[in-house]
């Protein structure tokens, strides 16, 4: 990272192109501003004598204006880099750490009429407001009585009306009235929900109020970002709707308790993008959440992490003028669309014409040609011609490793991603309610689990279109981890879910076996069934419309964010939820479950531990146990700590093995379990294997094809669409780079299976 340092002392030295671009400024107290480029996230240090010793606590009126303050007198005042123009504030007496977002209401700070707002975060016993007109000796301090919620620190001015945000997720709307603030809880419905852990935002563009809701891997602790919802304030219905996206000519840009909206600019801001700076456990971190493929992509900005009170902040100089829309290249390869029926569409230098000598091949020398066949290619071949497709069953032996899939929206239609040869394909997959957000949450044997909205689950083969339903425990998912035992049409398969508290000292487990005799409780189809046959096999289906009359309290609020999990719990249990829960104490061995599913190893689910350690659920008898070894790697880690480095679990060969993965500057730490001494042994080879980690479904291949073993894929690929990211093991190096890679924000690495399991 490109470090300028020209101390000019003059607001005229300030870098090259400032006032043309948005950057991202951060002012720590000490005697210079840091200034990063976002072109090239070149790091430029600046005197601005004015601001000496002074903290920046946000960047307000459109990006444009500095919220500055002493942190030792209390001083306050706002300053504009653009144009050094410098207006007083009164002192702030109240301590800065309960300080949230500012806004100013009026044309210009310049206007002495102009009011300027600061809001509470949820630390203080009670939130309040803090409102003054430049020149005011004092801040005008309002209570906001909100019981035991509390304001959270999030403000924006939105055509007039200011907004703001409580600790339990509810919009309030603030009025200014003969010169006091008056604050109302708005009765505000949320079109869906993006599960249970995200950091929220308010932005507003052109006169629109958006709510940017960014989910979290793990608890907020410095952990990553890995993908974003937005939704728009539909004031007619009094409803925040869910969008795809927010204009090609648009970007937000998010930092701390602030977010605007910026022109798209050519080369420096993508349209139709979000980026969040946020603090990672290594250094500081810009996401870049692209809304037309829904990908996320992050880089280095500032060498080391940042804490409230030193937080880097979008400046948006207000003489921003567009320039170009971002026209994005393609930034995936579309080589060819899958069909199971084999009706390919082929790029247009695959055409080529075929001549009707090839049709005379004989049968021996067809499938010697199959047998070196990749596996889409295998789906091609018997549709080339009728001699061809004579070959008998020719994707039953075919090379077939994991694949990346992934959804852009929510319709159905899916990206398949061959790492090893760099394709992606189309795929529809369903079924999908497009008006329900889905996630993927695991995969096996060529199923992948996936729930739909808050409260459906089910389990599909993407290529044979086999689905298990299943319910969902508790009515709404609340796994960290989750798995099943062998193909989920098997009458011996379970399926298991875990959550453990944040130290560790709870855990809870979930299982379910659908296909056991005495229940019915599954419905496996097939989604071709005519409806003759679906009413053949009424007497063998469980008529899940039952499930809709059940609990009318939980689904009219179903689509709304609540914190309240207890509350949760008890509205949302159904007669027919056939989930056993089992409830574990951990009293001496603290065990907090990593993010990542676990594993079914001889008979057992084995978990690992955010700590390295390891425990085991027996589903035979339903004992859960804390193995006293391998000893953890991680003794002393905290719960603060997760997200600082993930951690995955996989079987090679017959045996446990662990990958931890801190960042890009350093590689992936692999270790194998040596059962004879129960410990864990470091280990620089993998026999030529192959692993594909992610922290919803990690799959290992004892080899792969000639030149990929001994590497470590993770779910990124390049830009271009046209590499996968991997760690190489014999190199000790990333290839391509690891930062700038896009990285789908919904996706799982799933082996295709394209024939039914004996069971089906």
């Amino acid at each position: 990272m490109e470090i300028n340092n020209n101390f000019g002392g003059a607001v005229g030295l300030l870098p090259s192109g400032f006032g043309k671009k948005p950057w991202l400024v951060q002012a720590q107290g000490t005697e210079t501003l840091s200034f990063v480029d976002i072109l090239d996230r070149s790091l430029h240090v600046r005197v601005v004598p004015d601001l000496q010793g002074k903290l920046c606590l946000g960047c307000v009126h459109g990006g444009d204006w500095l919220l500055m303050v002493d942190e030792i007198t209390g001083g306050c005042f706002l300053f504009c880099l653009s144009n050094s123009s410098k207006i007083s504030l009164p002192p702030l007496r109240e301590p800065l750490g309960d300080m949230g977002a500012c806004v100013v209401l009026g044309s210009s700070p310049l206007n002495r009429d102009c009011t300027v707002v600061i809001t509470s975060l949820p630390e203080p016993e009670e939130s309040f407001l803090l409102h003054c007109h430049p020149g005011d000796e004092e801040w005008t301090k309002l209570m906001v009585p909100l019981r035991s919620d509390r304001l959270f620190g999030k403000l924006v001015n939105c055509s007039g009306q200011l907004y703001s945000l409580s600790s339990f997720r509810k919009l309030l709307t603030i009025d200014v009235i003969d010169d006091a603030l008056h604050p109302k809880i708005l009765n505000i419905e949320w079109e869906s929900s993006c599960g249970h852990n995200f950091e929220p935002y308010l932005v507003e563009s052109c006169g629109e109020l958006f709510v940017v809701l960014a989910s979290l891997y793990g608890y907020p602790y410095n952990c990553p970002l890995n993908g974003v919802s937005v939704y728009r304030l539909d004031q007619a219905e009094s409803m925040l709707r869910r969008v795809d996206g927010i204009g090609t000519d648009r970007a937000f840009l998010i930092s701390g308790h602030y977010g605007f909206s910026c022109t798209a600019m050519e080369g420096l801001v993508q349209g139709n993008c979000v980026y969040i700076v946020w603090s990672g456990c290594d250094c500081e971190r810009i996401y870049m959440f692209c809304l037309d493929d829904m990908t996320i992509s992050l880089q280095p900005i500032l060498p080391h992490p940042t804490e409230d009170l030193r937080r880097g902040f979008w400046s948006v100089p207000a003489g921003i003028e567009a320039t170009e829309l971002v026209q994005s290249a393609p930034s995936i390869h579309r080589g060819a669309e899958i069909n199971v029926l084999n009706n390919f569409n082929m790029d247009e230098d695959a055409q080529a014409t075929i001549k009707a000598s090839w049709q005379d091949l004989p049968i021996e020398m067809l499938e010697l040609i199959v047998s070196n066949l990749s596996l889409v290619d295998r789906l091609r071949f018997p549709s080339v011609c009728k001699q061809w497709s004579s070959v008998s069953n020719p994707v039953a032996q075919a090379k077939v490793w994991p694949w990346l899939m992934h959804c852009v929206r929510q319709d159905g239609a899916c990206k398949m991603f061959d790492p090893l040869c760099g394709i992606e394909y189309s795929m529809k997959v369903g079924p999908f309610d497009a008006n329900e957000r889905h996630a993927f949450r695991f995969s096996k044997d060529g199923w992948v689990i996936v729930t739909q909205g808050d409260d459906s689950i089910f389990v599909i083969n993407p290529f044979t279109k086999e689905i298990v339903k299943l319910s969902m425990a508790g009515g709404w998912y609340r796994f960290t981890g989750i798995s099943f035992s062998s193909v989920p049409t098997s009458p011996d398969c379970v399926f298991l879910g875990v959550c453990s508290s944040p130290k560790g000292d709870g855990i809870k487990v979930w299982t379910c076996r659908p296909n056991e005799e005495e229940t019915e409780d599954n419905d496996i189809y097939y989604e071709e069934e005519t409806e003759d046959e679906e009413r053949d096999s009424e007497k063998n289906e469980i008529n899940y419309e039952e499930e809709a009359d059940q609990d009318e309290e939980r689904e009219a609020e179903e689509n709304e964010i609540n914190y309240d999990e207890e509350a949760e719990d008890e509205e949302s249990e159904t007669e027919e939820d056939y989930w056993s829960e089992f409830d574990f104490e951990n009293d001496e061995v603290m065990f907090p479950v990593a993010r990542n599913n676990p594993v079914y190893f001889r008979g057992e689910f084995y978990f690992l531990g955010q700590r390295g350690n390891l425990s085991v659920f027996n589903p035979g008898n339903n004992e859960w146990r804390i193995l006293d070894k391998p000893e953890p790697i991680h003794a002393d880690l905290t719960p603060y700590d997760e997200g600082k480095e993930a951690c995955y679990l996989v079987e090679l060969r017959g045996e446990l093995i662990a990958v931890f993965h801190r960042n890009a500057n350093e590689p992936p730490r692999v270790l194998k379990l040596d059962e004879s001494k129960m410990e864990w042994v470091e280990i620089e080879d993998i026999g030529g294997g192959a692993l594909f980690l992610d922290y919803r479904a990690s799959i290992a291949l004892p080899s792969t094809e000639a030149g990929h073993g001994n590497r470590i894929y993770f779910p990124k690929f390049s830009e271009d669409g046209k590499k996968a990211i991997f760690y190489d093991l014999e190199a000790k190096k990333y290839s391509p780079m690891f930062y700038g890679a896009k990285e789908p924000m919904n996706c799982v690495w799933f082996v295709p299976k394209l024939q039914s399991d004996e069971y089906s």
